[in-house]
C-alpha cells in the first residue's frame, strides 16, 4: 500500500498506484543526403500525434509514445516513407529505422 499526498489535505492511502509511462521509439533514417533534416512524426489510429526528436546524423527519437498501433512516418520535400508500428504495454523502448526514396529525377524532355 502507498500513502499519497493531496494537496490541501490529509495522506491517503492507496492500495495499489501504478503511473503509465511510454515507449521511447529511437532509429535511424537511411537515404539522406548530408545536411538533409527529415520531418519524423507518429499518428495513433486513436488521433493522438507526436513529432520526433531529429539529429544531424540522422538519427530521431520520439520520447513517449502510449501503447497501440502508430504510423510513424518520415518526409522530406516531396519524398515520403511509412510504417505500422505496434506497441504493447509492456514494452519500454523500441527501434524502427526508416528508409527515404531517392529523388525522382526530372522527366525527360
Amino acid at each position: 500500500m502507498a500513502t499519497v499526498a493531496v494537496e490541501g489535505g490529509a495522506p491517503v492511502d492507496v492500495p495499489e498506484l501504478r503511473l503509465a509511462r511510454g515507449v521511447a521509439l529511437s532509429g535511424s533514417v537511411a537515404g539522406l543526403a548530408p545536411g538533409e533534416i527529415p520531418y519524423v512524426e507518429a499518428k495513433s489510429e486513436d488521433g493522438a500525434w507526436e513529432r520526433g526528436i531529429l539529429a544531424k546524423d540522422g538519427t530521431y527519437r520520439i520520447p513517449d509514445l502510449g501503447p497501440g498501433t502508430w504510423i510513424v512516418t518520415v518526409r522530406l520535400d516531396n519524398r515520403e516513407s511509412s510504417t505500422r508500428v505496434r506497441i504493447l504495454p509492456q514494452d519500454n523502448v523500441m527501434r524502427v529505422d526508416l528508409a527515404l526514396a531517392e529523388p525522382e529525377a526530372p522527366a525527360p524532355e
